[in-house]
């Protein structure tokens, strides 16, 4: 009789096991356990635009026709690089007439302190005289008159050699500016002069980025403003290279709120890139910015755990070695959390597989297939 339980026992769990291996498995996607980094953070309230470190915007402080434009737009040029040349013939004749005018002054100075040098030896002579009653009083005032004009004569002088070298040093430094130089390493974005013509006085003759220190301009929502300080680190991404993250810190937060964004206000923020980048100037770029983390810890994505009689659950692949894995409802223990993954504190180890496409009416000793293994964006 015991021999025919057993007997009758194995048969029933063979009869299980072929209706098992008759079910068709379920088709799943799965992501495998592993150690790294779990973050609470803050994205932008809409995607920022990326922008160069430093601009400068040269204008032309001179009036003259443009000579030369030994560059183009787009160009990579170093610092003192002549972008745009302007024709310094007409301020070169300036600076020579100037440089006439100072000598003149200086001339007309020096007769002016010979002259009252001349009179201050008569004014005594005079002065002996008045005292003596040789001369009259009149004659004497009058000759005090004439030093007092003298000595302004000496000092308008004086003042006039000081305008006249002011212009002619202005005069100079004009024919100077005629060469607009890159005021450091960057790249010509903007050109806004053509030969022979006048820059307008109202716009840049050009513009010019530093892209080799890029930064991204964006907003975060005012609730989660009071949470980001300067210094935070932020990772940065663009559709344009999927499955990639770039490093940047966080740089300025303003102090204020700005205009409302879909009936939401907004605080602007600014990142610094902390490495190089492919981005180029103008770009979109979606950020995430750190507020606390966890590392080296194991993670799973948030959409593979699930609740239930309020315990958390994942369905780990088993029996990995056959050609279908079984799904097994596992107890999890969860810390940290982010919008893609959570820390898995208990019921884990590093390379287990688990269920992600919970969608699939997976269960628990379902057999699985998995057709699409996710990762992590590195």
């Amino acid at each position: 009789m015991v021999r025919l339980a057993v007997v009758a026992v194995v048969a029933l769990a063979a009869f299980g096991l072929y209706r098992w291996l008759q079910k068709p498995p379920v088709q799943v996607k799965a992501f495998e356990v592993k150690r790294g980094m779990v973050a609470q953070t803050v994205p932008f309230s809409e995607a920022g635009t990326v922008t160069a470190g430093d601009v400068a915007r040269v204008a032309a402080t001179v009036s003259a026709r443009v000579a030369h434009i030994p560059v183009e737009e787009g160009d990579r040029v170093a610092k003192g690089t002549p972008v745009v040349v302007l024709d310094e013939s007409d301020l070169r004749d300036q600076a020579a007439v100037a440089r006439l005018a100072a000598q003149t002054a200086r001339r007309q100075l020096a007769q002016a302190r010979l002259q009252l040098e001349n009179f201050r030896r008569e004014f005594q002579r005079q002065r002996a005289l008045a005292e003596q009653n040789v001369i009259s009083d009149a004659q004497w005032e009058q000759t005090q008159d004439e030093l007092r004009v003298r000595e302004q004569q000496v000092e308008i002088a004086e003042a006039q050699l000081e305008q006249a070298r002011l212009q002619a040093d202005i005069a100079a430094e004009n024919v100077q500016e005629t060469v607009l130089r890159a005021p450091f390493d960057g790249v010509v974005t903007e050109i806004n002069a053509e030969v022979g013509q006048v820059p307008n006085p109202t716009q840049p003759v050009f513009v010019l980025m530093n892209t080799a220190s890029l930064r991204v301009e964006g907003t975060v929502d005012e609730i989660d403003a009071p949470r980001i300080k300067r210094g935070m680190d932020a990772l940065l991404t663009n559709d344009a290279f999927p499955d990639r993250e770039f490093p940047g810190t966080v740089t300025r937060v303003a102090g204020y709120v700005t205009s409302t964004q879909r009936q939401a206000r907004i605080v602007p923020v600014e990142i610094a890139l902390a490495g190089q980048a492919p981005f180029i100037v103008g770009m979109s770029v979606d950020a995430e910015i750190i507020v606390d983390r966890s590392d080296n810890v194991l993670y799973a994505p948030t959409f593979s755990v699930f609740e239930e009689e309020g315990e958390t659950y994942v369905y780990r692949i088993a029996d990995l070695n056959l050609p279908f894995g079984r799904a097994e409802k596992t107890a999890v223990s969860t810390g940290m959390q982010s919008n893609d993954f959570v820390e898995i504190t208990r019921g884990l180890e590093g390379g287990d597989r688990i269920v992600t496409s919970l969608d699939q009416q997976v269960e628990d000793g379902a057999r699985v297939e998995v057709v699409e293994r996710i990762t992590r964006r590195q």
